[in-house]
């Protein structure tokens, strides 16, 4: 696989007004950290196995990862607000961003203009917080058909507490869509995955343009050089365990 390696001499860095600089930087970071999110997400759900211990333990790793995606989505439009519209870098790189970043921008602007969306609620009440009166009014709901758990064995790093992500991310489903768990979820993962790639079409574009306009707009100008890596696997064969050796 190649891999094209763009340097970022301290030099040229310089030469950015400050607050693109800050936000160049700042937006490449949150960029990401989504990426990465969304990756681990999709490695989570990558689960061909039968077994009920590790379904159990997969699901639970995939809700804890829609959590910080949640929570990471919310401070990326905190961010954006901050950094991008109230500092007027809207005007003055807006105008330069490509058709699918000012839509992707759109979006996020029209989601998170509505306090009560529900990548605030997960944020405030499972994410960055958390809410016990959320959880108590959940375990009064818990009957004795539910799978309640708690997975032991010999080395520490494997326990796992199941009953605690039952009843959590029952509470977090009932916040999604209240009595149908599998709406909730197919809410939840539309909703998660739609803006984290409105996330990454808005930064791709911005940095495309502060990348063009101070650092190069060919390979020649941005002294970039192919290096070549490992192979790596496919991502339909990846996956995220909980247990190790």
């Amino acid at each position: 696989m190649e891999v094209f390696v763009v340097p970022v001499p301290k030099s040229k860095l310089d030469k950015v007004p400050a607050g693109e600089r800050a936000f160049f930087i700042h937006v490449g970071h949150v960029r990401n950290e989504i990426a990465v999110l969304v990756k681990w997400l999709k490695w989570s759900v990558n689960d061909p196995t039968n077994n009920p211990v590790l379904k159990n333990v997969n699901l639970s790793l995939s809700f804890m990862l829609d959590r910080l995606l949640a929570d990471k989505l919310y401070e990326s439009w905190q961010l954006i607000d901050r950094a991008y519209i109230q500092t007027g870098l809207k005007t003055s790189l807006g105008a330069s961003l490509s058709d699918e970043a000012r839509n992707a921008f759109g979006e996020l602007e029209n989601y998170f203009s509505k306090p009560k969306n529900l990548i605030n609620q997960l944020r405030n009440r499972f994410a960055f917080h958390y809410d016990p009166r959320k959880v108590q009014d959940q375990i009064a709901a818990i009957d004795e058909t539910d799978t309640l758990e708690i997975y032991a064995t010999e080395k520490q790093a494997n326990l796992f507490y199941l009953v605690s992500e039952v009843i959590v991310g029952s509470a977090m489903l009932e916040t999604v869509k209240r009595g149908d768990y599998k709406l909730a979820i197919e809410k939840l993962t539309k909703e998660i995955m739609s803006l984290s790639l409105h996330v990454m079409n808005f930064a791709d574009g911005c940095l495309v343009v502060m990348r063009e306009r101070y650092l190069g707009t060919n390979i020649d100008e941005l002294a970039a050089q192919c290096v070549e890596i490992p192979d790596p696997p496919h991502r339909d064969e990846i996956l995220l365990p909980y247990f190790s050796l």
